[in-house]
């Protein structure tokens, strides 16, 4: 497959940026966490503002500003928005020609980072922006042109999904430039644990999803169990424990002896969703984005 395809594939399935973007909506909800058990209440849909319409890639910076990735300024391009969910307000990020999209919390709190395609709708580079927009930011690990998606790990390393036939993960180093490829077939959903391991879903084929940690100490990886049936993109819990969803419901991955199983945890379906597609969570504070 050449390279230019699979970008444009990339772009649709797994940025979901250009052609003909689809609606989605946000929810956000408090939860509490017991044990075993987790409760959900206070449902509030946040993306009226711009519906229908594209709204995405939750990501929260604190328990009280979450950054998404929105196309409410342009309907042919996105912008990074911030939602202050105290004060009940809006506020546009950024303001370029050029498409952004995941908006991340670096480890320095001064600054973020997203993803942008560059001008010429092909390149897809990670950029550093500082949160007081003193300046409109620089481009990172400049000899990479193919960032789908990042998880930082400490102020110089950043875990990477690579758009690549096959699709890749890598360890970039932001100050040496360095990025070191260590897996294939991928999921486009990167977390860290409290621990410092790595979670990623592997995708060994079209029908067997795994979940798998990465010990970025000893370099070994280790399969957790499989994922939900088509689905790629959790969340980890403050105790650790893995939360995914299929359709409208929410599921807490376990671990039981040598068994692992996934617990339903909620059905959302009353909120009117239907397909859960992505999660962001806080330590109080759940959204999650839904195909309309």
């Amino acid at each position: 497959m050449t390279r230019i395809l699979l970008l444009l594939i990339a772009v649709w399935t797994c940025t979901d940026l250009h052609a003909q973007l689809p609606s989605t909506t946000m929810f956000l909800l408090d939860y509490e966490l017991e044990g075993d058990t987790i409760y959900f209440d206070n449902p509030i849909e946040l993306t009226g503002f711009n519906d229908p319409g594209y709204n995405n890639q939750p990501s929260f910076f604190d328990e009280n500003n979450l950054y998404i990735t929105s196309n409410k300024y342009d309907r042919e391009k996105t912008d990074v928005i911030r939602l202050d969910l105290s004060g009940e307000k809006l506020y546009q990020i950024t303001e370029t020609v050029e498409s952004e999209f995941s908006p991340t919390l670096s480890p320095d709190p001064r600054y973020f980072s997203a993803v942008r395609i560059e001008r010429d709708g092909r390149d897809q580079s990670l950029w550093l922006y500082p949160m007081d927009h003193s300046n409109y930011g620089r481009r990172l690990l400049e000899s990479l042109d193919n960032v789908g998606y990042h998880c930082w790990l400490s102020e110089d390393e950043v875990a990477l999904f690579l758009v690549e036939d096959p699709i890749t993960l890598a360890l970039g180093n932001v100050t040496t430039g360095k990025v070191a490829r260590i897996a294939e077939n991928i999921g486009r959903c990167i977390r860290l644990t409290s621990n410092g391991e790595l979670i990623i879903v592997s995708k060994t084929s079209d029908a067997d999803w795994y979940l798998k940690s990465y010990d970025l100490l000893t370099r070994r990886f280790k399969i957790l169990g499989k994922t939900l049936p088509g689905s790629e993109d959790f969340e980890i819990l403050a105790d650790d424990s893995i939360i995914m969803a299929s359709g409208s419901k929410l599921y807490r991955f376990n671990i039981i002896g040598n068994q692992t199983r996934w617990d339903e945890m909620d059905d959302f379906s009353d909120l009117g969703i239907t397909s859960i597609t992505r999660l962001a969570l806080s330590a109080e504070k759940l959204v999650l984005v839904s195909n309309n």
